[in-house]
């Protein structure tokens, strides 16, 4: 079996759980070592973890709640320490609260926004920050699609966010590309 991310390094946001986890999975299938957060799911992280493992890959569960800045800083920080760098960072942690307008509490707005839109300012700009062109260790790569450099993978929460990272990484000369559709960011 092929694995074009052989020698790679992910940190997945949000990946213990739902789409998190099958993107963990396959980048892992795939062959890159996975780091990935989780906030409440301590046992289905542990059971990913194992999973991965028995299949003689490399994989860390990092407790993180994305809406709290420091905690990302601090999985940025744990995956470099275990794994060497990031080549890859998958944004996917995500929360949906539902309730009436009128009776939706402004902190569960708050909340939402720190997670699904924040978060992903916060993680993306951590892995990115300081990255020296020629260094694996803050650099990052969402798949290995190839022709296309670097990407951060946000989903739909953040699209409005792509021409801000475009001019960004194309200012700073980096080998990045970055571009949205109404996806998101890719």
């Amino acid at each position: 079996m092929s694995q074009p991310l052989s020698g790679k390094i992910a940190l997945v946001t949000g990946g213990s759980r739902g789409i998190g986890a099958a993107i963990v999975r396959r980048l892992s299938t795939d062959g890159a070592d996975v780091a990935f957060t989780y906030s409440a799911s301590g046992d289905k992280a542990k059971a990913i973890v194992a999973e991965i493992e028995a299949k003689g890959a490399n994989a860390l569960a990092i407790k993180a709640d994305s809406a709290d800045p420091k905690a990302v800083q601090d999985a940025v920080d744990e995956t470099v320490s275990t794994f060497g760098g990031i080549d890859i960072l998958v944004n996917s942690a995500g929360i949906l609260m539902l309730n009436p307008v009128e009776n939706f509490p402004l902190e569960d707005f708050d909340r939402m926004f720190a997670v699904n839109v924040r978060a992903v300012f916060a993680g993306t700009q951590v892995a990115a920050c300081g990255c020296d062109p020629v260094s694996r260790s803050r650099n990052f790569r969402e798949s290995a699609h190839s022709g296309h450099g670097r990407q951060a993978r946000t989903g739909g929460r953040a699209g409005n966010l792509h021409e801000t990272f475009t001019r960004d990484v194309h200012a700073r000369g980096r080998d990045g590309w970055v571009g949205g559709d109404r996806h998101g960011l890719r």
